[in-house]
């Protein structure tokens, strides 16, 4: 939409504010896999197409984040805060690397990291820290003075308590502190498909953030070179590298497969096709007849533009005051979302002599859980 700005609304259905109203937003994504990032692309697309700016801090890669958006608005700093999950292949998580990467990257530097990004956020003369959902900047924001926000299904207190499980009691305080962090946050913008996320304390449930779809699957199939009457799957692991020793006999007879993540020195079998690495994955999983994935929702259809606007409508209200944080969550009410179906699970396969306080089960008993 270039600098200049527009009082109606444009052309994709996303209002446009005045210049009075601009705002900054400092938006960390988390770098591992494509998943983040890729719904956070179409957050920032309508915040810009608003009239604000946004500063992206990621590892993940630029070309994401620029398939949807072209703006002297947009801004990239190429930061490391957390690792994620540190992962052996597609399919294998390690949790003991993972809790070792974090503890280098996040934990040892924690000092350091919270000074320059609350110089860094002064700097930029950031309205909102919007995460997804990288922990130690929610405590940031709150000692600069900036409100936060988190927008995702998941949080990674919850995913690192059962590395800790794997890697025993020790690496608990690592849990306890992104638990900490997350509850500075002012709100939870919580998406669909979420898992139990007690350490927020105020929870806004919005529609599914899905990237819009460009192209329809004649345009795909052509630009691909694909016959109309082969049958495609899209092999898809959100940007993790596939590394399958794939084989021709592994698809029925007219079907081919296309590969997301395959490195440049793979060999693929004939019914096999790689795809580039910057490939825009909607338009080709639209186009396809199935794929292959892991602990991902996949959606193809297009949703009506006003639902896909509703989390960055509600970050603009947020910066602006619009929204106060309740009161009302008692502490055990918040836990008891998280704490006493987890206490169940663990006890049902044997595992209740680790990191189950006392209190898990006084949330319990107080709420009737």
């Amino acid at each position: 939409m270039g600098m200049k700005q527009q009082e109606e609304y444009d052309g994709d259905g996303a209002a446009a504010v005045s210049s009075t109203q601009k705002m900054v937003f400092a938006y960390y994504v988390t770098g591992h896999g494509f998943g983040h990032a890729t719904r956070v692309a179409e957050v920032v697309r309508h915040l810009i197409l608003a009239g604000h700016d946004v500063h992206v801090v990621t590892a993940a890669p630029e070309f994401v984040f620029t398939n949807e958006v072209h703006s002297p608005r947009l801004f990239f700093r190429k930061v490391v805060l957390e690792c994620g999950a540190v992962q052996s292949d597609a399919l294998t998580v390690d949790p003991l690397a993972t809790l070792e990467r974090y503890t280098e990257e996040t934990v040892k530097p924690r000092a350091s990291i919270l000074a320059k990004e609350a110089e860094w956020l002064k700097f930029i003369n950031a309205d909102l820290v919007v995460s997804d959902v990288v922990s130690t900047v929610c405590r940031v924001a709150a000692d600069v003075g900036i409100p936060s926000v988190c927008v995702a299904n998941f949080s990674w207190d919850i995913i690192y308590l059962d590395y800790v499980m794997a890697a025993g009691p020790d690496s608990r305080s690592i849990v306890l502190q992104i638990a900490e962090d997350y509850s500075n946050c002012n709100f939870l913008i919580r998406l669909p498909g979420y898992c139990p996320m007690p350490a927020f304390r105020n929870v806004i449930d919005v529609p599914l953030v899905v990237r819009r779809l460009y192209k329809s699957t004649e345009e795909v199939r052509e630009e691909l070179g694909i016959a109309d009457n082969v049958k495609l799957v899209i092999l898809n692991f959100g940007g993790q590298p596939s590394e399958l020793k794939l084989k021709e006999e592994f698809l029925p007879s007219g079907w081919l497969c296309l590969v997301c993540g395959a490195s440049d020195t793979q060999d693929l079998p004939a019914n096999f096709k790689k795809l580039p690495k910057n490939v825009y994955t909607p338009d080709i999983i639209a186009a396809s007849d199935c794929m292959i994935g892991y602990l991902i929702f996949i959606f193809i259809f297009q949703i009506n533009i006003l639902k896909i606007q509703v989390a960055a409508q509600i970050l603009q209200e947020i910066a602006l005051g619009k929204y106060h944080a309740s009161v009302n969550h008692s502490e055990a009410k918040r836990l008891c979302d998280a704490a006493v179906p987890d206490d169940q699970r663990r006890r049902a396969i044997g595992q209740d002599d680790i990191l189950i306080p006392e209190w898990y089960a006084n949330a319990g008993k107080q709420l009737g859980c």
